[in-house]
C-alpha cells in the first residue's frame, strides 16, 4: 500500500497524471455555471448538475477539450433542464478531440438554436447538440424545440458518438430534425424519435442501414428515415 501511494505521489509530481477522480457540483465553490464547473474539472471527475434550469451565459454552448470527463444532472432529465433560448446549443463539440469517455447524461435540452445555414457548414448544424470530429457519449437526454440547419436536435459529422436512451422530439431542421449523420455513423440505439420536421434522422455519406436499433420513430415528417447516400 505505502509503495502504491509513493507511485501515485511520484506520477503526480513529475507527469502530471491525476491519482484519483473528483466530483465537482454546480452549483458550488467550483462555479456558479456549468461551464465554470467543467472548466475545473479534469480528466476522470464527474460534474454533478442541481436540479434546475439553467440559461444564459455559462450554461449554453458547453465544451471541453483535451480531458475527458463526465457531465451528469443529480437527477434526471426532467429535473435538469438547459434552456438555450433561441440563442445557441446546450453542447458544442467542434474538432475538440471527445470520445466515448467523455460523457453529457440525463439533461433536457430545449430551445436550442444553431443560425446560419450551407455557408457557415459544418458550424452551422445542432441545434440542441453539435458533433464535429468529436465523439461524447450521450445518454438518457431529451432534446426538444430545437431548430438547426442540419440536426435540429444533434448534429454528428465525422462522429461514431454513442446515443442511448434519449427522447428527441419536436425538433426542426432542413436535414435531419432529430439527428443529422455525416461521413461517419453514430450508434443510435433505444431513443424515442417523434415529432422532428426534416425527417426523423437524415444521413449523407453513410453507406450503412438505417439506425433501427430497437428506436421508436412516430410522426416525423416527411418521413422517419432519409439516406442521401
Amino acid at each position: 500500500m505505502k509503495r502504491m501511494i509513493l507511485v501515485g505521489l511520484i506520477l503526480g509530481m513529475f507527469f502530471g497524471v491525476k491519482v484519483e477522480a473528483t466530483d465537482l457540483y454546480v452549483p458550488s465553490p467550483h462555479g456558479i455555471t456549468i461551464q465554470s464547473t467543467i472548466n475545473a474539472a479534469t480528466t476522470g471527475d464527474t460534474v454533478w448538475v442541481a436540479d434546475g434550469t439553467y440559461a444564459g451565459a455559462g450554461n449554453k454552448n458547453l465544451s471541453w477539450s483535451g480531458k475527458y470527463i463526465t457531465v451528469r444532472s443529480a437527477s434526471g432529465a426532467e429535473n435538469c433542464i438547459i434552456d438555450c433560448q433561441n440563442n445557441g446549443r446546450g453542447f458544442y463539440f467542434s474538432e475538440t478531440g471527445q470520445n466515448s469517455s467523455d460523457v453529457i447524461d440525463g439533461f433536457t435540452i430545449r430551445n436550442g438554436y444553431a443560425a446560419g445555414g450551407i455557408p457557415g457548414w459544418p458550424n452551422s448544424g445542432g441545434g440542441g447538440i453539435h458533433c464535429n470530429s468529436s465523439s461524447p457519449t450521450i445518454l438518457n437526454c431529451i432534446i426538444t424545440g430545437s431548430a438547426a440547419w442540419d440536426g435540429g436536435g444533434i448534429f454528428c459529422n465525422s462522429s461514431s458518438s454513442l446515443i442511448l436512451n434519449c427522447i428527441i422530439t419536436g425538433n426542426t431542421a432542413t436535414y435531419g430534425g432529430g439527428i443529422h449523420c455525416r461521413n461517419f455513423s453514430p450508434t443510435i440505439t433505444n431513443n424515442i424519435i417523434s415529432g422532428n420536421s426534416g425527417y426523423g434522422i437524415y444521413e449523407w455519406d453513410i453507406n450503412s442501414d438505417p439506425p433501427t436499433n430497437y428506436n421508436c420513430f412516430c410522426n416525423n415528417a416527411p418521413g422517419d428515415y432519409y439516406d442521401e447516400g
